[in-house]
C-alpha cells in the first residue's frame, strides 16, 4: 500500500542501501556498485502527461464546465485576493471565460486541447503523454461517490492527429487505464486501442486517478504492460514507493514500476495541498535534493490542460524544467526510463578478487551493451566516514561501462 502521507518525502530504500554501504565500507572492505544513474549525470528526470480532458470544447453545459467557470471568475478573484493569484492571472482566466462562445463556435482556439506549449517547454528533450483508451466509461470498482465523473468526453481515437504529430516529435504515448488496474481483459482491450491508433507495441500504462489495489501489478503483468507508472500520491509529493528507482515487483517476470514522485494537482489542487509556489517549489526542493544524493529518477506528472486556464501553471513547470537541467539530469521518456533500469538489473559481478592493491571484476552483461546513456561502474573506498558525516567525492571513483566481460584496476 506504500508509505503514508506522513512519511512521503523520505526516500526509505536509499536511506537504507546508505547505511548498508557505509557499514561495509567503516569495516574496511572496498565496494563495488553500478549506481541507479547514467554516466555523466546527476540523477534521471522522467516528465509525463495525464490527458484527462480532450478539450473543453466537449463540455458544453455539463458539471467540468460549470467548475471551470467557477474557479476561473470567483475562484480566481478570490485567489487574487488572497495573494495566491496574481492580477494577470486573473485577466487571462476571465478573458478564456468570456471567449467559450467563440471556442465552441470553432473562431477561437481550444485551450484544453493545446500540445504545442510543452513541446516548445521540453524542446530537445523527451516526454510521456499518457491517453484514454475510451470515452465515457467510468470504469468499475470506483467506490467514491463521484464515480461518474471519471468518465472522459474523449478518447485517442478523437486525437489521432495531435498524437501522430507527437510521435513524430519523439515523444512517447501511453495508456491511461480505465479498468486495467483490476482486470486482465480489459487491459488488454484497453492496450489495444493505443496500439490501433499508435502503431507502437510496449505499451506502459498510468491507471485514471491513480486507482491501485494488491491485485494490480499482478492484473497489469497478466494484461501485458511493458511498465506501470501509477504508485504515487494523489495529495502528497514524494515517494509512496519508498525510492527513487524504478524496480520490478516481486512475483513478476516483466511488468516494471515506475514510480510517481510530483504531481500538479497534489501541489496546487484546493481539495489537496493547496501550496502557495513557494510551498511548492520547497516541497519539489527536497525530492531534487534526495535525487542529487541517492539519483535515481525524479518522475512528474504535470496534466495536459495545467498550462492553461484556470490553472495557468506553466511558469511553475518551466521553473521546475529548468532547474532539472541545470542539475544535470538526464531526461527520457518513461520507456526509455525503465529499459535503462531493465539495462541496469542485467548487469551483474559475478565473479571479483579483491587484494590490497587491485581489484579485478568479471561482468555478465546481460542487456547492458545495447543502446542508451552508458551505465557505470563505481569503486567505494573503505574507511570510516563519521557519525552522521557524507563520505567526500574523493572516496570513490567511476568509470564508464561499455560492455567489456572484465575490468581490472589498482584500488589507488
Amino acid at each position: 500500500e506504500g508509505q503514508s502521507r506522513d512519511n512521503a518525502l523520505i526516500p526509505t530504500l536509499e536511506l537504507h542501501i546508505s547505511l548498508l554501504r557505509d557499514w561495509i565500507l567503516d569495516s574496511g572492505i572496498p565496494l563495488v556498485e553500478i549506481p541507479p544513474v547514467p554516466w555523466g549525470h546527476a540523477f534521471i528526470a522522467c516528465l509525463t502527461h495525464d490527458v484527462d480532458f480532450g478539450g473543453i470544447r466537449l463540455h458544453k453545459l455539463d458539471r467540468t464546465a460549470g467548475g471551470f467557470v467557477y474557479r476561473a471568475l470567483l475562484g480566481s478573484l478570490i485567489e487574487l485576493a488572497r495573494g495566491r493569484r496574481s492580477l494577470s492571472g486573473l485577466i487571462k482566466n476571465w478573458i478564456a471565460v468570456f471567449s467559450l462562445p467563440l471556442v465552441h463556435l470553432g473562431v477561437a482556439r481550444d485551450f484544453w486541447n493545446d500540445f504545442d506549449e510543452y513541446a516548445e517547454i521540453e524542446k530537445g528533450l523527451a516526454s510521456t503523454y499518457f491517453l484514454i483508451p475510451f470515452k465515457n466509461r467510468a470504469g468499475a470498482k470506483i467506490k467514491d461517490g463521484r464515480a461518474a465523473w471519471r468518465a472522459a468526453r474523449y478518447d485517442i481515437g478523437d486525437m489521432k492527429k495531435q498524437v501522430r504529430a507527437l510521435i513524430r516529435r519523439g515523444f512517447e504515448i501511453g495508456l491511461h487505464g480505465i479498468d486495467a488496474w483490476h482486470d486482465p481483459q480489459k487491459g488488454k482491450q484497453e492496450i489495444r486501442r493505443i496500439v490501433e491508433v499508435t502503431g507502437r507495441e510496449g505499451i506502459g500504462v498510468r491507471v485514471h486517478w491513480l486507482c491501485f489495489d494488491r491485485g494490480s501489478f499482478q492484473a497489469m503483468e497478466q494484461a501485458g504492460f511493458d511498465y506501470d507508472s501509477t504508485v504515487g500520491y494523489n495529495d502528497a509529493v514524494g515517494y509512496k514507493a519508498g525510492t527513487t528507482q524504478a524496480f520490478r515487483p516481486p512475483g513478476l517476470a516483466r511488468l516494471m514500476e515506475l514510480p510517481l514522485h510530483i504531481q500538479d494537482t497534489a501541489l496546487f489542487s484546493p481539495k489537496r495541498l493547496a501550496l502557495t509556489p513557494e510551498e511548492a517549489w520547497n516541497a519539489c526542493g527536497a525530492v531534487l535534493e534526495a535525487a542529487g544524493r541517492f539519483a535515481g529518477v525524479v518522475t512528474v506528472s504535470w496534466h495536459q490542460r495545467s498550462l492553461a486556464p484556470e490553472r495557468l501553471w506553466a511558469g511553475f513547470y518551466m521553473r521546475l524544467v529548468r532547474e532539472m537541467k541545470s542539475r544535470d539530469a538526464w531526461f527520457g521518456t518513461a520507456a526509455q526510463v525503465v529499459e535503462w533500469f531493465r539495462r541496469r538489473r542485467s548487469m551483474t559481478i559475478e565473479d571479483d578478487l579483491c587484494t590490497a592493491d587491485t581489484i579485478r571484476l568479471r561482468i555478465r552483461c546481460g542487456e547492458a551493451g545495447r543502446g542508451g546513456p552508458p551505465l557505470f561502474v563505481r569503486v567505494h573506498k573503505p574507511g570510516k566516514s563519521g557519525p552522521g558525516q557524507r563520505r567526500a567525492r574523493n572516496d570513490h571513483f567511476d568509470f564508464p561501462y561499455a560492455g567489456e566481460p572484465s575490468i581490472e584496476f589498482r584500488v589507488d
